[in-house]
């Protein structure tokens, strides 16, 4: 039986941003459905939701690198909220198909 590693202090350090990102990044997941008149605190994490989203995306990389399980903590706090970033990112695929690029065509998103 193997004996289990300790994390050493930069491990543990980067287990307690990921802890306070993913945390934050649920917090940003409430920003479309509160009402900042109410609790405004909210507000701010759904402006920070970009920032947020790419700091756990880093921790992901660095705890793959690290082959290191924490990872899944990441992965599942962005998968939550899959359905928030399908909004904030066009990660749809075109539906409208007639429309054809052509080189005499000028596309203004």
């Amino acid at each position: 039986m193997k004996a289990k590693k300790k994390l050493n202090f930069i491990d543990r350090f980067f287990l307690w941003i990921n802890i306070l990102l993913c945390i934050g990044l649920l917090i940003s997941y409430l920003a479309p459905v509160t009402d900042p008149a109410k609790f405004w605190p909210v507000a701010f994490f759904g402006l920070a939701y970009t920032y947020l989203l790419a700091g756990n995306l880093m921790l992901i990389v660095y705890w793959l690198f690290r082959k290191i399980p924490f990872a899944l903590i990441s992965i599942a706090c962005i998968a939550l909220g899959w359905n928030i970033l399908n909004r904030n990112i066009g990660l749809r695929p075109s539906t409208d198909s007639t429309y054809l690029a052509g080189s005499d065509m000028l596309r203004v998103m």
